[in-house]
């Protein structure tokens, strides 16, 4: 046994014992986040529940890769961010950050191969990646694997998971992988200002817990259901099973192009950021076709813009309930002006913990449903100068779809430079692909509606293309039944 330095949560330093792990000893131990307890908790279902939690990014490299000098940026990418080289004790309540880690990274060479055997190829690699769970105790929590293509193409795999990284991290992590291979593949020394420590922010959180700043977020939001909480009943294609399932995939939809630009325009007219348009359009689209006037949906903020420390690599997600009540006789521009205060008052109430609030409310437990926020929405602007980060090469990049997912829908509305891409995981217990894509198709026409009149009663926007309202005519004809309202 070893002596190492541990901070608690009153950042004391004081010894603790340990076993020096395999890949590497033992730097220091500090307190899990209350948020990385709760994915801590959710791993322990088994490892559907663990792979939901997989973040899987395929980065494809065009040109000629110097790849040792890429090896060496990889490494060091773990080296420099701590939460690379984290895992966790085996009760959850304690980061384990290792001095220095080692990870295996395999090269794979499918250049040989046809197209199509290379293709066959590169998907069962990812997908196999993407369905291995991770060992939280033993790590490491990130993967990276490189593929050969041909001579000036290549596929950088990587993998972390989402206890230890999010969505914000990958932007900082990718930036950092490209200045150290583009100055490693020219004979250079790379140089990066210190990162940021993820122990310290979580020492941090845990302080701000008890401040009164805390306390009032805390009641912020228990304020928000105190009267009750909705359960949204999304419509589905079959019952749920008696046990709630992760089994997912993922859709992905091209929104007509003019959507982005109008959209913009129509949030400034009313003061409103483009998320903000997004989301109430969102809102009003799960009432339409829910017909419930009170909904919660889910939002993930980044917790380290709230807490100053952009350049921060690790898991910072704040998961925020969003509840709203919509009236379908009053217009699109009335609600959204409503809403508009109410949202950025979530995001200044953000540093809270959704498991404390979900325990201290009065929830029916059902074991079939996720609670209070079956539905999530994320809007994720690329980063344009990624292609150029990458000296000598051009990199674009692509999100994995997960065949496991934690929510029944997690819409992820990608901001590209022509077009927004909704990349839709749904559970596929749950749902058909066919009923996905009809429903974003709704969205899209729903957002077309808003653009064209604002001022149109929310009741009265269209959900259906012309087209689609014919077939709908025809086949309610065929059967001699009612003809639905579905404007």
């Amino acid at each position: 046994m070893h002596n190492s330095i541990s901070i608690d949560s009153h950042s004391k330093l004081i010894a603790v014992d340990f076993d020096p792990f395999a890949e590497g000893e033992l730097m220091l131990t500090a307190p899990a986040t209350p948020s990385q307890t709760e994915i801590w908790l959710s791993v322990q279902m088994g490892d559907a529940a663990n792979c939901a939690y997989n973040l899987s990014q395929s980065f494809r490299l065009t040109g000629t890769l110097n790849k040792s000098a890429l090896v060496s940026a990889l490494q060091k990418l773990v080296h420099r961010h701590e939460a690379l080289r984290t895992t966790f004790s085996s009760n959850g309540e304690s980061l384990c950050i290792i001095a220095d880690l080692q990870i295996e990274i395999p090269t794979i060479d499918l250049a040989a191969l046809s197209p199509s055997e290379r293709d066959l190829h590169l998907a069962q690699i990812v997908n196999q990646d993407l369905n291995q769970p991770f060992n939280i105790e033993q790590g490491p929590l990130f993967r990276a694997q490189i593929i050969k293509l041909a001579d000036r193409d290549h596929l950088l795999l990587l993998n972390a998971h989402h206890i230890i990284c999010d969505g914000w991290s990958w932007k900082i992590l990718i930036e950092d992988l490209g200045a150290l291979y583009s100055a490693y593949a020219q004979g250079m020394t790379p140089y990066l200002p210190v990162a940021e420590k993820f122990s310290a922010y979580a020492i941090a959180e845990i302080a701000a817990a008890q401040q009164p700043e805390a306390i009032a977020t805390e009641k912020y939001w228990l304020t928000q259901f105190a009267d009750a909480v909705p359960v949204v009943d999304f419509p589905t294609d079959r019952p749920r099973p008696p046990l709630r399932t992760f089994n997912a995939a993922r859709e992905d939809y091209d929104l007509d192009p003019a959507i982005s630009d109008q959209i913009k325009q129509l949030g400034a007219k009313f003061g409103c950021s483009f998320a903000t348009m997004m989301l109430a359009g969102v809102e009003v689209w799960l009432h339409r076709l829910t017909g419930q006037t009170d909904l919660v949906v889910g939002i993930p903020a980044a917790g380290q813009v709230a807490a100053g420390q952009d350049r921060l690599v690790g898991h910072c997600t704040n998961l925020l309930p969003l509840r709203t009540q919509i009236d379908g006789q009053q217009s699109f521009t009335a609600y959204l002006q409503q809403r508009r205060s109410t949202i950025l008052d979530a995001y200044e109430h953000q540093q809270f913990t959704f498991g404390s609030l979900v325990s201290k409310l009065a929830l029916q437990r059902d074991p079939s449903r996720i609670p209070l926020v079956p539905i999530m929405f994320n809007l994720d602007r690329a980063a344009a100068n990624h292609r150029t980060l990458f000296t000598g090469l051009e990199l674009a990049s692509h999100l994995n779809p997960r065949e496991f997912e934690t929510f029944e829908l997690f819409i992820n509305a990608v901001e590209l430079a022509d077009k927004i891409v909704l990349e839709c995981q749904y559970n596929t217990n749950l749902f058909d692909r066919e009923t996905i894509r009809r429903r974003v198709s709704e969205f899209e026409t729903l957002l077309l509606g808003i653009i064209a009149n604002p001022e149109q009663l929310i009741s009265k926007l269209p959900l259906l293309t012309t087209a689609a309202r014919q077939q709908l005519l025809v086949d309610w004809n065929a059967t001699q039944m009612e003809y639905p309202d579905t404007k």
